[in-house]
């Protein structure tokens, strides 16, 4: 089932969403005058398309499981890790489409997109590290895990 593969697609997108405003915040600091080029800014948008590809992974898998355990007494729980889960996505699609956005800019317009990117990946991390801990008290305070194995069974 698809939704073994779970905890495989979720922590990509966890770590690099937690990483990703550091390398921008750094990138802003370190590049003065305008001098933010396509090069420079590549590796922000290959590491925005990573964490958009593992997060398309991770809700695959989820709703997979979710299909399951929606049948299951846990299923408050599972609502609101789904809720975050949704809202988190959307939040990760628009924050990778305007990384690429930015490599269509001006050097002078690059500055101000980018810094309107760093504060939306902020709360990228911020509903990724709440998503990550709705999904957390699923497996480990509303035990998932056997609602699964049991399943099996």
């Amino acid at each position: 089932m698809l939704y073994e593969l779970h905890p495989l697609f979720v922590h990509f997108p966890i770590a690099l969403s937690i990483i990703l405003p550091f390398f921008i915040a750094s990138l802003l600091i370190t590049t003065k005058n305008n001098n933010i080029t396509n090069s420079i800014w590549t590796p922000v948008v290959i590491i925005a398309i990573f964490i958009l590809i593992s997060t398309i992974g991770t809700l695959i898998t989820g709703s997979n499981g979710a299909e399951i355990l929606k049948k299951s007494t846990i299923s408050t729980a599972l609502e609101k890790h789904e809720e975050i889960a949704e809202i988190t996505a959307m939040l990760l699609f628009v924050t990778s489409l305007l990384s690429l956005v930015v490599l269509i800019f001006s050097p002078e317009k690059k500055r101000s997109l980018i810094k309107i990117i760093l504060y939306l990946s902020l709360l990228q991390a911020l509903l990724v590290f709440k998503s990550g801990k709705t999904g957390g008290e699923l497996v480990h305070e509303s035990d998932a895990p056997s609602i699964f194995k049991n399943m099996k069974q």
